[in-house]
């Protein structure tokens, strides 16, 4: 069920309930649209929490609830929950994502609101690394309830604030625990999030150089007696780097980092080392900027650390997964441009 509708965007679909709630809107005319989008929240609140949305990219949207009575009835107690999306905003032919926090509109946190009303405009800003954000709520006339923040995979909470006093934190089962001071009617909720395995800053990650000249600049340096999670963990990376040279420089046969086991050679050459000694946690760590340092207790916090080191990468070594035919497409110039109608052309 989308649970979703609006006026002003050529179609809405949405995957998730709750917290991770998605919605895509897309724009399929040839002109820029903006608009509300409104949602029928008995379809995806939690616990009776209603959404509320950030856009894809953490920029701002305003989430406002209303209870009305259903048509046809008569009892006052027969009313249904609709929140409103508002300044939804899509370029020509785009799609965007809110998410409850294309483009994505996206979730990212939940309220439990008694009030007749409520209105919160959330947004985060930040990196792929740490992040901070920041929710506007009020619920005139009625104090505000309790509720959850969605704290993506892999990231910690380290602060949170709510009307300026700091607050103890408690996460259970990835959601942050809200529990806003009784009697208030509005408040700032801003949460303090970083990654709980990447050490350094992202800024400090993408200064590292893994390429020069289309080539590895380094090394991959595994233990002598590798364990099938190192041997695959090592194999990512090498595979990554070598995609990224095969579909954005165009390489046939790109060039793979070399793999070696036991001692780190001794040169200035770049070394990413994993597992030299297994942390109690997954950490990546970077002493300086020739020395990537890679461990983990175990399978999956190996895992998971490469996973974080792969994505935020991305930023830099931008090489998305595509069609077959992409460079036909782009020989052809139809990148950007606008297909012919095929009954048109009949």
């Amino acid at each position: 069920v989308t649970a979703a509708e609006s006026d002003d965007f050529t179609w809405i679909t949405r995957y998730g309930s709750g917290a991770h709630t998605h919605f895509a809107i897309g724009n399929e005319v040839a002109e820029a649209a903006s608009g509300a989008i409104s949602i029928a929240n008995s379809w995806v609140e939690e616990r009776g929490h209603v959404p509320v949305f950030t856009m894809f990219d953490g920029s701002a949207l305003t989430t406002r609830m209303t209870l009305r009575e259903i048509p046809g009835t008569q009892q006052p107690t027969d009313t249904e929950v609709t929140t409103a999306l508002a300044d939804v905003w899509l370029e020509v032919s785009g799609v965007t994502i809110p998410r409850r926090s294309a483009e994505v509109v996206t979730a990212i946190a939940s309220f439990n609101f008694a009030g007749p009303n409520y209105e919160a405009t959330a947004s985060w800003t930040g990196d792929r690394v740490s992040r901070s954000l920041s929710l506007d709520i009020s619920c005139e006339p009625t104090p505000l309830g309790d509720g959850v923040v969605r704290v993506p995979d892999g990231m910690t909470v380290t602060s949170l604030q709510i009307a300026g006093q700091a607050l103890p934190v408690s996460v259970e089962d990835g959601l942050l625990a809200i529990d806003v001071p009784e009697g208030l009617c509005e408040a700032q909720v801003i949460v303090e999030m970083r990654s709980a395995i990447i050490e350094a800053s992202q800024e400090e990650l993408l200064e590292v150089e893994f390429l020069f000249e289309e080539q590895p600049a380094g090394y991959i340096v595994i233990p002598a007696e590798a364990t099938e999670a190192e041997e695959i963990a090592a194999e990512r990376i090498v595979h990554y780097f070598q995609w990224f040279l095969h579909s954005e420089r165009e390489i046939e046969e790109p060039p793979a980092f070399p793999v070696v086991r036991g001692e780190i050679p001794r040169d200035d050459s770049l070394m990413i080392v994993i597992n030299r000694e297994r942390s109690e946690q997954p950490r990546i760590t970077l002493p300086n900027l020739r020395h990537l340092s890679i461990s983990a207790p175990d399978e999956a916090g190996l895992e998971a650390a490469v996973d974080q080191l792969l994505h935020v990468l991305d930023v830099k070594y931008v090489a998305p997964p595509t069609f077959v035919w992409r460079r036909a497409t782009n020989q052809a110039g139809l990148i950007g441009d606008w297909l012919p109608d095929p009954v048109a052309a009949e």
